[in-house]
């Protein structure tokens, strides 16, 4: 049985170097973690080890931060992979000095590996909130609207909360589209209570699934629709996935199916929004503004949401 060396003065550790104020910083997070995986190959103590000649990243930084997110399967919140704003020079000394008492350089081979690992396995959770509470980012520069709220869309699913994106800004768009009230704002995660889809507009019902394949739930809901109600009814899935839907669709509802649009969310959103930018440039991007401005105002839980609200690049904090 191997012995771990307690670790629980860690987190005061972490809260007195890798945060300003009551905020981690990613950028010293994740380099950190690369530190530690060096720590593996290069156990010894010594900063010229493991600083590059720059002063200001580790040596192989992306390679050894690659490889400790990987272990944890945990995405980096920013960009550069903690390259820059890391502070390194003021904390790897402490760092170091902070394992020495812990008696790192004396553990026996896997006895250090699990040090190692303990020790990534906390910071790695502090990665783990951020990335949870870090904003989506509107990258206008992708393209087109469609291509901006496609991407908008993959950002929230990586955070498994693409259903809820999805619907806010389906709802977001229809009052864009036909005013404020005309749909009514519900928590996606709350039981809809009769309620036969996401939306009822006019003589359509609209519904939304993030699914990636035909489920039996949607098909038959859609089925309850049309057998116990005159209304039409719209699909909306993702765009990847729309032909899959399609094709399912034809198959199950056969001559009924003509009640049925299957389209995407990408473009019943981002379509709109181009005419309603009257498929000028600036105007385009104005509009999607004013759409994630609504969709915030109106939409998005007043608690539990902090990491879905949607914000433009320059308002975003980077390293």
């Amino acid at each position: 049985m191997i012995n771990h060396p307690p670790i629980e003065t860690f987190p005061v550790w972490l809260d007195e170097h890798m945060a300003q104020g009551k905020r981690n910083v990613p950028a010293r997070l994740v380099t950190l973690l690369g530190l530690l995986e060096r720590l593996r190959n290069t156990p010894v103590l010594d900063i010229s080890s493991h600083r590059a000649r720059s002063g200001m990243q580790l040596i192989e930084h992306n390679a050894f931060v690659d490889a400790a997110l990987a272990r944890f399967n945990v995405e980096s919140p920013v960009q550069e992979k903690g390259r820059r704003a890391n502070n390194l020079n003021a904390w790897i000394s402490p760092f170091f000095e902070w394992i020495q008492d812990k008696g790192f350089t004396s553990f026996a081979d896997q006895q250090r590996e699990d040090f190692i690992t303990a020790l990534q396995s906390v910071a790695s959770q502090r990665l783990v909130v951020i990335n949870e509470d870090k904003p989506l980012i509107a990258r206008y520069n992708k393209g087109t609207s469609v291509t901006v709220v496609g991407d908008i869309l993959d950002q929230a699913q990586v955070k498994k909360r693409g259903k809820d994106v999805a619907e806010y800004l389906v709802g977001a768009k229809l009052e864009i589209r036909f005013g404020i009230g005309v749909v009514k704002a519900k928590n996606v995660n709350a039981p809809s209570l009769g309620q036969l889809a996401d939306f009822r507009v006019g003589d359509t019902a609209i519904e939304v699934t993030t699914v990636e394949r035909p489920d039996k739930s949607h098909l038959d809901q859609v089925k309850d629709i049309l057998k116990n109600t005159g209304l039409q009814v719209w699909l909306l899935t993702r765009l990847k996935d729309r032909e899959k839907w399609q094709n399912v669709v034809d198959v199950v509802f056969g001559a009924q199916a003509t009640r049925i649009v299957v389209t995407d969310i990408e473009t019943f959103v981002g379509q709109n929004i181009a005419e309603i930018g009257r498929f000028d440039v600036k105007e385009v991007k104005e509009t999607l503004a004013k759409l994630f401005a609504r969709y915030e105002a109106g939409w998005l839980p007043g608690f539990g949401a902090g990491g879905l609200r949607i914000v433009d690049p320059e308002a975003a904090s980077g390293e």
